[in-house]
């Protein structure tokens, strides 16, 4: 009978779409024992069942409106006390890497080739057209803040045309600027070509994507991967410089010339990053692709955050403001990437100079030491990988150990040896996944459903702006106070304060698994979102 139990079409179709024995009844008797918070609680495990067993085929609408037409549930009542489902073999699959996050990190593995390409070749392309030192920490900076501007308008762009389409254009965009690199000789317009060519950054659009489409289980261990296939890749601008300068010769201004060359490889491999995303990348189910989902009338839906959520701990209950919360974890978040990236930016910057006009090496010396400070460096996205069983908290510990030490031996005033840059170098580079890879983690496991792509794109912008400031800081003081205590001190302290902030109780407490405020955050930030996504309204009426 209808309402007594579902359809032969419907139990094989879920069937079909678990891949396993599914048997389902709709019962349609009241259970008056059920209290109100316990109808509440099945009330959300049913619709995740249902969603699950549907798949990607089906969306949620379709099966609220397929749940709705059995009678008792259109008589108003809620799905707990109409539908128990009884669902036998069953069993959810442990978590994989989808395919799509797979294809990501082949596009962030040659996005970061090209970048690497330009990082490292611009500084030659100053010096080829006579400019002064003033002029590559300029250039940097422009590159560095570039994210700040563009990064909220990638993630509006995404939201409505897809990750998918802005990643193309922001790559066609970054083609324009490094051919305005090889061939032009206005600095304004070089200036211009350097802005262009660090749109092919678009970090915070695959590492929202990475944390949206991926599960919880697996999330730390996928951004690591991400972050290895991107700085993985750093080491290859050196190596594509040393292979064209090995082939060709050095004659400024014209075709020949092997920087132009090594530039004009990173246009090439930026376009076949283009083709990659074009032909082989597909949105995961679930994602969207950034776009936001919309009302009958087309109208993007606006989620309605409950305000004052109940937290119990020690056996103590007290109401706790989600929005004032939401804010305060993502403003501290991002004066944490703030106030470390820029002081990581002074000794990536101060780099060069360093090695070229203080211990006065020779090209291809300057090469060997950039390919050997990023080669080293390679294998901590993976470290973070082998220690997926600790925590956020632990894997910031060991990354603050391992900067300190490293800008301490970059710096250090008691010893002059060019060994210093080096292996200072190395634990710098290497501790940064140490950063932002359970930082970024840590954040969308404390912000739930709310670290969305805009939040993600303001931590980023931040870092960018911190990156940016950065850059001119240690073009500046780079030659007049390396090796002194004052170069160490200026570029520590933003460093140790970012640090100060993430081992705050109210901050280093939030991001602990069992914490009894963020478990009950994402619970009803979760419920939440699930109620504006289905359209369901919070009282089980009638639709």
């Amino acid at each position: 009978m209808p309402g007594e139990q579902a359809s032969e079409e419907e139990r094989q179709g879920l069937t079909e779409k678990t891949g396993g024995s599914v048997d389902i009844d709709f019962g349609c008797k009241e259970s008056p024992s059920h209290d109100t918070s316990e109808d509440e609680r099945e009330d959300e495990l049913l619709l995740q069942r249902v969603q699950y067993m549907a798949g990607a085929e089906e969306s949620s609408d379709a099966i609220v409106r397929r749940l709705s037409q059995h009678s008792s549930y259109s008589r108003g009542q809620t799905p707990t006390r109409q539908f128990r489902p009884s669902i036998a073999s069953v069993e959810e699959p442990p978590p994989t890497i989808p395919r799509s996050v797979k294809i990501l990190f082949v596009f962030s593995a040659f996005t970061m080739w090209s970048e690497a390409i330009i990082d490292f070749i611009v500084y030659y392309l100053i010096q080829d057209h006579g400019w002064d030192s003033e002029m590559y920490g300029t250039i940097t900076a422009i590159q560095k803040f570039v994210p700040v501007v563009m990064n909220p308008f990638w993630v509006a762009m995404s939201e409505i045309i897809g990750i998918k389409a802005v990643c193309i254009c922001a790559l066609l965009c970054a083609a324009d600027g490094i051919t305005l690199l090889c061939f032009t000789h206005w600095k304004l317009l070089f200036s211009w070509g350097a802005y262009l060519a660090a749109f092919q950054a678009i970090r915070p659009l695959r590492t929202s994507y990475v944390l949206m489409a991926t599960h919880k289980d697996i999330r730390t261990k996928c951004t690591a991967y991400l972050n290895f296939s991107t700085d993985g890749m750093r080491p290859l601008g050196a190596v594509m410089a040393k292979f064209w300068d090995h082939l060709m010769p050095l004659k400024q201004y014209t075709l020949a010339d092997r920087h132009r060359v090594t530039t004009f490889s990173s246009l090439v491999i930026c376009l076949v990053n283009v083709v990659i995303m074009l032909l082989f990348f597909r949105n995961e189910a679930g994602t969207g692709g950034f776009k936001k989902p919309t009302d009958k009338a087309g109208k993007p839906k606006k989620i309605q955050w409950t305000r004052d959520v109940e937290v119990v701990d020690n056996g103590k209950t007290y109401m706790i403001n989600g929005d004032r919360h939401a804010n305060l974890l993502t403003s501290l978040t991002g004066l944490y990437f703030f106030l470390h990236s820029m002081a990581c930016a002074v000794y990536f910057v101060a780099n060069m100079p360093v090695l070229v006009n203080v211990f006065n090496l020779h090209e291809d010396t300057v090469q060997n030491i950039k390919l050997v400070q990023e080669l080293v460096a390679i294998p901590a996205p993976l470290l973070i990988v082998w220690c997926r069983d600790r925590s956020d908290r632990f894997l910031l510990c060991v990354g603050f150990v391992i900067n300190t030490v490293g800008m301490l031996v970059f710096s250090c005033p008691l010893v002059n040896s060019q060994l210093q840059p080096l292996f200072g170098m190395v634990m710098v580079r290497a501790a940064q996944p140490f950063f932002y890879t359970p930082a970024c983690s840590g954040f969308s496991k404390m912000m739930g459903v709310r670290s969305s792509g805009y939040a993600l794109a303001i931590l980023t912008s931040l870092s960018a702006l911190g990156t940016s400031f950065g850059s001119w800081l240690g073009a500046e003081f780079a030659l007049t106070y390396y090796g002194t205590w004052s170069f160490f001190l200026i570029s520590y302290f933003p460093s140790l304060v970012a640090m100060a902030i993430v081992f705050w109780p109210g901050y280093f407490n939030r991001m602990s698994d069992d914490d009894p405020v963020t478990l009950a955050l994402l619970k009803q930030w979760k419920r939440d979102e699930e109620v504006s996504r289905l359209s369901l309204p919070a009282d089980g009426s009638k639709l």
